[in-house]
């Protein structure tokens, strides 16, 4: 297995030990555990606020991280999402390969927001499914969530990645997504945020 984890995570002493149980026992290729929210400044190390469980995307291409400041307790958890939230994925051998046989790595390295969006789209495109591991939690304080403001960088990063997503997989096929539908939504998007925060134009010229 590969498992993609990162540095702001509280993980449980049993945590990869069941994900490798579960992974035995199934027949899918891409993992993603449940994610809840670790909110250290406040000194609530355990919450069952979800942070994410993984990644979705609809036909105008708008991804969203399925019931983020949910109570674990209160919705019926998917059993598969498009993708694994680039906080923490998990891959078997054979999944890695495929992925990184369409372009050549696992996660673009143009991209730093937006990079895991982009690798579910991916994933999508060679019909792997990723399923959600129920049994297994992390805790994530993430640098860019629901209940933070996001900083300026990383505003121009979102806007980076999603003109280096749309450059690299938009296209008229209408088999993953509805390109009129993507344009519609991304136009009045960028609109906004261009108004809003006028310094994003110069992200334009870097793609």
């Amino acid at each position: 297995l590969v498992v993609i984890a990162s540095n702001d995570m509280h993980y449980p002493a049993d945590f990869f030990a069941n994900i490798a149980d579960y992974v035995k026992v199934s027949d899918s290729e891409v993992f993603c555990p449940i994610l809840c929210r670790w909110d250290y400044n406040n000194n609530q190390v355990l919450t069952t606020e979800i942070d994410t469980i993984g990644i979705n995307f609809d036909r105008k291409l708008y991804f969203t991280e399925p019931f983020s400041g949910s109570q674990i307790n209160q919705i019926k958890i998917p059993d598969f999402v498009d993708g694994p939230n680039g906080a923490l994925g998990i891959f078997t051998k054979e999944a890695v390969k495929k992925i990184k046989v369409t372009d050549g790595f696992l996660f673009d390295p143009k991209l730093h927001y937006k990079n895991d969006c982009e690798q579910t789209l991916r994933i999508a495109k060679l019909g792997l499914k990723t399923e959600v591991i129920k049994n297994v939690i992390g805790y994530h304080d993430r640098q860019a969530a629901f209940y933070k403001r996001k900083s300026r960088s990383l505003v121009e990063s979102s806007f980076l990645g999603d003109l280096r997503l749309l450059k690299k997989h938009l296209s008229f096929d209408f088999t993953f997504f509805n390109p009129i539908f993507v344009t519609i939504f991304y136009f009045a998007k960028f609109t906004f945020l261009l108004i809003r925060f006028p310094y994003l134009c110069k992200q334009i010229l870097k793609v």
